[in-house]
């Protein structure tokens, strides 16, 4: 990421070269800078967010607050988090954890071109209950028996914490990605 980082800064300074040298199409430059300085913005926010030791210094819900913003502000997407619990958990669980939802969030982007996305965390009963909605496209019944390897890995990484992991058809629009996982 450091690369791309650098590369995006340097295209950023020839524009700014530009602008100097061609005023008639500094809007247009003026647009394309604005752009690239949100996309280093994003690759300082991703690289951050696919740091593990960063992440362990944060709780879950910070963590997917941090998630959360970075929707808002880069992706202009209605993101919310409800927990309505302080959630205790291990590096490792808190770490699968926050990559299943991530992974999930992707979906709803990706798959569904979901504009709303909702996550709700509770724990109950020694179990930390999460349910990830959005207003998306929804997801066929069959797209899990044919899961990909988003799918099959957040399956993977359910089951290392003995947890599941189900899919359902959200009405009238949607997806409803459940997470069932025991805290130790």
């Amino acid at each position: 990421h450091d690369n791309v980082g650098q590369l995006l800064s340097s295209s950023k300074m020839m524009i700014n070269a530009a602008m100097l040298q061609a005023p008639a199409t500094a809007a247009s430059l003026e647009e394309a800078q604005a752009t690239l300085g949100k996309a280093i913005q994003e690759v300082r926010s991703l690289s951050k967010m696919m740091n593990a030791k960063w992440l362990e210094q944060f709780s879950l819900q910070e963590n997917l607050q941090q998630e959360i913003s970075r929707l808002h502000n880069m992706l202009q997407v209605n993101a919310s988090l409800e927990a309505l619990t302080d959630i205790s958990l291990h590096n490792d669980q808190q770490l699968i954890i926050f990559r299943v939802v991530q992974e999930a969030i992707q979906n709803c982007l990706k798959h569904a071109s979901a504009s709303v996305i909702n996550i709700d965390c509770l724990v109950q009963n020694n179990r930390l209950r999460m349910r990830i909605t959005d207003n998306g496209k929804g997801m066929p019944s069959e797209a899990v028996s044919k899961a990909g390897s988003g799918l099959l890995h957040m399956q993977e990484r359910i089951a290392l914490l003995k947890g599941n992991i189900q899919w359902h058809k959200h009405v009238p629009s949607g997806t409803i990605v459940e997470l069932d996982i025991p805290l130790r």
